[in-house]
């Protein structure tokens, strides 16, 4: 019995040791690299004429994109949510972002869509970063993406589970013997 306690306290030291070490750089490398390929995305859009690479616009994107970058390592669930808190707190509007004022003035309206959603991939990876981050972030996540797809699919999921179950038994039940004196067909 100790034995297996300290086998767990040990396993558990190391998941601890796993969690809070090399996993916290992959998550934050893995944002910091979708947050790069994105600024390289709206610098290829620059070259392709479809935004000026003169313009306030698109230093002001890129500045926020490369701002991100080198914000990901700090980036964790409780800052997110502080800094949220402090956002509400002093009645900051998104809309007050320079970020979002330099999308919002590009004109072309199919230019400022494909910007729009670079940036919201590139902000979706922080968040995502944040919540893999937190071990119970983690649970959450798991616990609650297992929820959804057994509420979504969880009929269909019987159906697929139950429908061979109950082929067989209908097929035993049709050459089963229906008196004492019945034997089973051929």
């Amino acid at each position: 019995m100790e034995n297996e306690a300290v086998w767990a306290v040990l396993t558990l030291v190391a998941l601890c040791l796993l969690f809070y070490g090399p996993w916290q750089d992959v998550c934050t490398d893995y944002a910091r690299q979708v947050m790069f390929e994105k600024r390289d995305a709206l610098f290829d859009m620059g070259v392709r004429g479809e935004i000026d690479l003169g313009s306030p616009q698109y230093r002001t994107i890129r500045s926020s994109l490369e701002k991100g970058i080198r914000f990901a390592h700090e980036l964790t669930l409780p800052r997110f949510l502080l800094f949220r808190w402090n956002l509400r707190r002093t009645n900051l509007k998104r809309s007050e972002s320079a970020l979002f004022d330099a999308i919002a003035m590009i004109e072309n309206p199919e230019t400022r869509r494909n910007v729009t959603r670079l940036v919201g991939e590139a902000q979706l990876a922080l968040i995502l970063m944040a919540m893999a981050k937190s071990p119970l972030t983690v649970v959450i996540s798991i616990v609650g993406a297992l929820l959804i797809k057994f509420r979504n699919g969880f009929k269909k999921w019987i159906r697929e589970a139950v429908q061979p179950l109950a082929e067989m038994v209908q097929i035993e039940a049709e050459y089963a013997p229906s008196s004492v004196s019945d034997s089973y067909v051929s």
